[in-house]
């Protein structure tokens, strides 16, 4: 049990590491989302548009041909 005590000490520090991970992933997620929204997202949002309304197009048909 003496011998655990001791090593359990070290572990309190990685424990104090491991925030400073999250910290760095959630400024990483907020980092990744604004320039892809900013930038890239308009282009790619137009050809994902253009294939929505490809698959709008498609369900309302097949819609239309139920009714």
């Amino acid at each position: 049990i003496e011998i655990e005590a001791p090593t359990a000490t070290p572990t309190i520090p990685n424990a104090e590491e491991t925030p400073t991970t999250t910290e760095m992933t959630l400024d990483q997620s907020e980092l990744v989302p604004r320039p892809d929204s900013t930038e890239p997202h308009p282009p790619v949002g137009s050809r994902g548009r253009s294939r929505l309304f490809r698959c709008q197009i498609r369900h309302n048909d097949r819609i239309l041909s139920k009714q």
